[in-house]
């Protein structure tokens, strides 16, 4: 492997205190000896064999760096090497001359603290180049100058033109100096080289186009993905001006815009590309710019994939408006409103009693809008812990708490980006958690828990409850700007009481899902049980329904439902319509403790409202919440 440092010394004697230092260090060199005329032939030469770093000295040096790129280091001069070269001429009482190399005036100047402090006359000569140095000496000549002190190539002219001369030899310590410093600039350069291949690797393989121009508009880097995207090759326009590129004059308007970053849509044929500008600045001074340039086909692509990733976690919509039955004329009305209003982005409130369908018809809405490819979120704001919403709906930025995730966490909205969030049970949402919500309509942007910046976010936002928002606002339970904003298009979906003529298409079609999902063979329903069924209040609503024609196909397993298959419905425990759920009475006997009494009352007001958590909080005076705790923490009362 050959050496990556040459010394080139400029006679013998140097070369031979080279190469004891070189042994005493260690020091990976090749050590030539060369005068000025040969030194650049062998340091280009060496160059080319893989040598990094020249050390030389004097003029040498000086000459190297007018011919050669990579960095010459100086075998220094110390003010011991002048004493040792001044000390024979004591007592020598003539002028002494001194001719150094232009750039080595500091080595001048050391000479003359040097001789004066020894008493010397001193008369200074600087060269401006090689060939002045005749003219130097004709000059020490003329002013009495016998003896010249200087470097080897001035040394021997002087003595070819009958002066005396005295070569200022480095000794063992500017040889240490020399090596120490070039190994430490070797070092540099492989750093600085690794870490160039390094950010070049990483330009070269990123998805995202990077262009780099100087100040002047001269591209001076255009990456892999630069070509793919643009089409064009790197060979063909590296150092070429932008401006003189025809195929990418859509960049110069990019480059000319004032602002100091920017970021637009620019078309290149048939192709659309987002380009982002960032300047370069280097004391205050803009030096050039960055472009990075993406695709917009393949953001959209990444988009599809992402949006891909969501569905696997369940974040899609499954059913369709065209899916929910409906022979009544105001169903049907809902079902045309909800189609109309689908096409646009607005903010959509749906009220209903609880199991009207309202989830369905949201998923419907979602699945006929520009947003269908997009992710639909749903989250239940009275499932969720008060203390935990705000966190699932804006997630939190890391170490936002003790428990927090160290990388943070996404939320809810982000999620949901592109696509559409559904908040159902939004009258359960909490103050402070409104607040937030009001924030995500008006500036479409929302703050992670903990976090600085605002994220933007493009989502539809859809709202269910079934409680008068209204009225909770006018008790302070709800923002009344909330209200506002979230009613911009109000759809109220009818109880299924109010659209008794729906009954029998819903029975059918909840037989033929309950036969596909549970394997059975059930046909119909005798008519019997058809009365019974359009007869009853339904205060459980549709979902009431399901589950009741559920466990009819269960019992009946093939063949027709008939009355004895409905169970608890014909032995009065569901009663008809002239009864209704707020009017029922519960038939309970007094007998054990409080405890035992409270319990039963629980089971008896769930079994009447068909397991209906939130119209049995309603019955009992508490929230839901409040129901769910006292069931499964309290009492264990088993609500199946």
């Amino acid at each position: 492997m050959p050496e990556k440092i040459l010394l080139l010394a400029p006679y013998p004697e140097l070369a031979e205190v080279a190469a004891k230092v070189q042994d005493e260090m260690s020091i990976g060199c090749e050590i030539a000896v060369a005068d000025t005329n040969e030194a650049v032939k062998l340091a280009i030469e060496a160059i080319s064999q893989g040598v990094e770093i020249i050390i030389s000295r004097g003029g040498t040096a000086t000459m190297l760096r007018e011919y050669i790129t990579v960095p010459v280091v100086d075998i220094p001069v110390t003010s011991f090497d002048i004493l040792e070269a001044l000390a024979p001429l004591l007592n020598y009482k003539e002028q002494i001359g001194i001719i150094g190399w232009i750039g080595f005036n500091n080595v001048i100047k050391q000479c003359h603290q040097v001789a004066k402090c020894l008493g010397f006359q001193f008369h200074k000569i600087e060269l401006k180049n090689k060939g002045d140095i005749p003219a130097c000496l004709d000059e020490a000549i003329r002013v009495g100058v016998k003896v010249i002190i200087g470097d080897g190539t001035t040394a021997r002219m002087a003595a070819e033109a009958g002066l005396e001369s005295r070569t200022i030899d480095s000794g063992e310590e500017s040889f240490r100096t020399a090596f120490t410093e070039a190994q430490r600039l070797l070092e540099v350069q492989h750093w600085e080289r690794e870490r160039s291949e390094q950010v070049k690797t990483i330009i070269d393989h990123i998805n995202d186009g990077v262009i780099a121009v100087d100040e002047l508009g001269n591209i001076s880097l255009f990456n892999p993905s630069a070509e793919r995207i643009l089409g064009f090759s790197s060979v063909n326009i590296i150092g070429k001006n932008l401006k003189k590129v025809v195929g990418l004059r859509p960049l110069n308007a990019v480059i000319e815009e004032g602002q100091s970053e920017l970021s637009q849509i620019i078309s290149f044929g048939k192709k659309r590309v987002v380009i982002k500008r960032v300047p370069l600045v280097t004391a205050g001074e803009v030096k050039g710019f960055v472009l990075t340039v993406h695709d917009v086909g393949q953001i959209q692509s990444m988009e599809k994939q992402i949006r891909r990733e969501l569905n696997t976690k369940g974040f899609t919509a499954n059913f369709t408006l065209n899916q929910m039955v409906s022979e009544s004329k105001v169903m049907k009305t809902v079902l045309e409103d909800a189609d109309r209003f689908a096409q646009v982005n607005s903010t959509l409130l749906i009220l209903g009693e609880t199991g009207t369908g309202k989830e369905l018809l949201v998923q419907g809405i979602h699945n006929r809008s520009t947003r269908k490819d997009g992710p639909f979120v749903a989250v239940n704001c009275a499932a969720i812990a008060e203390s935990l919403l705000e966190s699932e709906l804006f997630g939190y930025a890391p170490g936002a708490f003790t428990s927090a995730r160290r990388e943070g966490k996404m939320g809810y909205f982000e999620m949901a980006r592109g696509g559409t969030v559904f908040l159902d049970e939004i009258g359960e949402a909490p103050i402070g958690v409104q607040a937030k919500l009001l924030r995500v309509l008006q500036e479409h942007q929302i703050m992670r828990i903990g976090d600085e910046k605002v994220t933007p976010v493009d989502v539809r936002i859809i709202a269910a409850t079934n409680k008068d928002l209204l009225k909770l606002a006018i008790k302070g339970q709800f923002r009344e700007d909330l209200y506002y904003r979230l009613g911009v298009i109000i759809i109220n979906v009818p109880s299924l009481r109010e659209r008794p003529e729906d009954i029998r298409s819903l029975v059918e079609y909840f037989i033929a899902s309950s036969n596909a999902r549970f394997g059975k063979q059930v046909k119909g329903v005798e008519s019997k049980v058809y009365e019974i069924l359009e007869a009853y209040n339904w205060p459980g609503n549709v979902r009431e329904l399901e589950h009741v024609i559920q466990r009819a196909v269960l019992t009946a397993e093939q063949g027709i439902i008939q009355l004895l298959h409905l169970g608890d419905f014909t032995q009065g425990k569901l009663l008809p319509t002239d009864l209704g759920s707020s009017t029922r009475k519960l038939k309970l006997e007094l007998k054990g403790t409080l405890a035992d009494m409270e319990k039963a009352i629980v089971q008896e007001v769930l079994l009447q409202e068909g397991n209906n958590f939130s119209s049995s909080a309603r019955r009992l005076g508490v929230n839901r919440s409040t129901l769910w705790r006292w069931i499964n923490h309290k009492d264990k009362i088993n609500a199946n």
